[in-house]
């Protein structure tokens, strides 16, 4: 999940919610577990075209596993496709094996609660607006709903939130049907979608209260969410930002804004064009960075810009920071469409030039400087919104497996590896043993030379802390690791770094489920600790 980080892992078919460490579980045990909208949406184990349902990051069930499709309409809204057979001649959608099938309900869920349900004729589409649905029906018309699912008590409902009556001025919330923007209005500025009107040069608020006047400008509502309002300057096409005093925090000189003011309020910088060239603007300075390289040459990311030099290589902008002095051959970064949810500064993925990877923030700091990660055949995979988890992939030495790596960047020496292919994750089956008290404030080196660490996983390579040496006794046993490395003495294999197989006999886990044989707690999961 790019806001918290959770993984879906998996175990043959047995998929689960995981904390960002892997050691976790958030959810209980289903057969496919795939990310849609920041949200995770499941299967159950049935084998029924109705099995799917709905968990948010933290694992808790939105909506039950018994839907054909699942349908992310917003953070408070969201929709389940109940199906029944169709025919050749009249279908919907497809099911597991290309069944036909024909939507027999809609059940519409509000902040996770169902809130009824509508017909297949009732159902084409949907747009959010606050507390309020709008539903397009197989006849092409528009249907308000509020969050009970009452319909709008209009008789002839528009796309747009608002109606004009040209008549005598007033404006029409679509959802509940009476006046908007004036004295009496109940309509409260988190129950809608857009909580401000332009009129006569002045921005109003739902109860008709002026907020500002802008000055040399005309606010364009439609595009504001937050605390920024998109402008146009006054009888000319150029654009800026305007905030809730009426200041052009963006001055509206621009040939183009971006008109996402809630990405601009959250990181404090949107991209804009002038005389062909692209940059960025600070939206609580003014000031600009960029403005070298033509528009067109540019491809954006959230608070990036890339331009590909002769070379091949890409010159990188950042927001806050302009052009980087280095090149880089290849840039992971969430695009413009893909909205920071909580941080000021997204992160941007950058492979150096000589196929190092890093991690730097639009302010351009390092997070992770390149090279940070001393491995062999590594690739840093995704990231989370605030560059706190990041996904690495390591491919083993043998190139037999695939490592997958969660690492939390403020906590660098916290570090599990886990095995699986490349479409699935599995929890590190062992956890390095807690140095006693008389050694905590020791430090030790790593098998590949980096000194001076302290927790259980080296703060360069992530390589385990070495284990004590074995009794006497013990000492000249060795063990063969799954995938037939012989002659290993450790807790890990030396060659593939396979952990060394637990002792035979059953054992129970930390949540009581007693009888377990293998590594895992075959009732939820949890890892064998010894």
């Amino acid at each position: 999940n790019p806001v918290s980080g959770v993984i879906a892992l998996s175990r043959g078919n047995d998929w689960q919610l995981y904390s960002p460490d892997g050691r976790t579980s958030l959810s209980d045990r289903y057969d496919y577990i795939s990310l849609q909208d920041q949200l995770f949406v499941v299967r159950s184990k049935n084998g029924q075209d109705n099995c799917r349902g709905l968990l948010d990051e933290n694992g808790k069930e939105l909506m039950p596993a018994q839907y054909s499709q699942i349908i992310t309409i917003s953070d408070r809204w969201n929709a389940g496709i109940v199906s029944k057979p169709g025919t050749a001649e009249q279908f919907d959608l497809y099911g597991f094996d290309n069944e036909l099938l024909l939507i027999d309900r809609v059940d519409i869920f509000y902040r996770g609660s169902l809130c009824g349900s509508l017909d297949r004729t009732d159902w084409s589409a949907a747009a959010p607006y606050g507390d309020y649905l709008e539903v397009t029906n197989r006849e092409g018309r528009y249907v308000w709903y509020n969050k009970e699912l009452r319909k709008s008590p209009l008789d002839e409902c528009i796309y747009r939130e608002y109606s004009i009556d040209y008549r005598n001025g007033e404006v029409i919330h679509q959802g509940s049907g009476q006046k908007a923007f004036t004295e009496g209005c109940t309509l409260q500025e988190d129950e809608v979608g857009c909580s401000l009107c332009y009129r006569d040069g002045e921005i109003v608020d739902l109860q008709g209260k002026v907020v500002c006047c802008p000055e040399d400008c005309e606010a364009a509502l439609e595009f504001s969410k937050g605390n920024l309002i998109w402008a146009r300057k006054t009888g000319q096409n150029k654009y800026g930002l305007i905030d809730r005093t009426g200041k052009q925090v963006v001055p509206c000189i621009y040939d183009f804004v971006d008109t996402d003011t809630e990405a601009a309020e959250s990181c404090g910088y949107v991209y804009a064009e002038r005389d062909g060239k692209g940059g960025f603007v600070n939206t609580r300075t003014g000031e600009e960075t960029g403005f070298e390289f033509a528009a067109g040459k540019c491809k954006r990311y959230s608070g990036f810009f890339t331009v590909t030099d002769l070379d091949g290589n890409l010159i990188v902008t950042c927001a806050g920071a302009g052009k980087l002095s280095d090149h880089y051959t290849d840039i992971i970064a969430f695009s413009i469409d893909q909205r920071p949810v909580k941080p000021s500064d997204p992160p941007a993925i950058l492979k150096d030039t000589e196929g190092r990877y890093g991690v730097i923030d639009i302010n351009g700091n390092w997070i992770m400087e390149p090279g940070g990660y001393d491995w062999e055949f590594t690739d840093l995979q995704s990231m989370t919104y605030d560059g706190s988890v990041f996904l690495m992939e390591k491919t083993a030495p043998d190139l037999t497996r695939t490592m997958w790596s969660c690492v939390l960047s403020s906590k660098r020496q916290k570090h599990e590896d886990a095995e699986d292919s490349a479409e699935s994750i599995a929890p590190a089956s062992e956890e390095a043993p807690a140095p006693q008290p008389a050694e905590a404030a020791d430090t030790w080196t790593c098998e590949n030379g980096h000194e001076g660490n302290t927790g259980k996983f080296c703060t360069e390579c992530g390589a385990p802390k070495p284990t004590p040496a074995p009794a006497p006794a013990e000492a000249a046993g060795t063990w063969t690791c799954e995938n037939g490395h012989e002659g290993n003495t450790g807790k890990f294999c030396a060659e593939c770094g396979a952990p060394r197989p637990s002792d035979e006999g059953p054992w129970t886990c930390s949540n009581g489920h007693e009888g377990n044989t293998g590594k895992f707690c075959t009732e939820c999961g949890e890892p064998r600790t010894k």
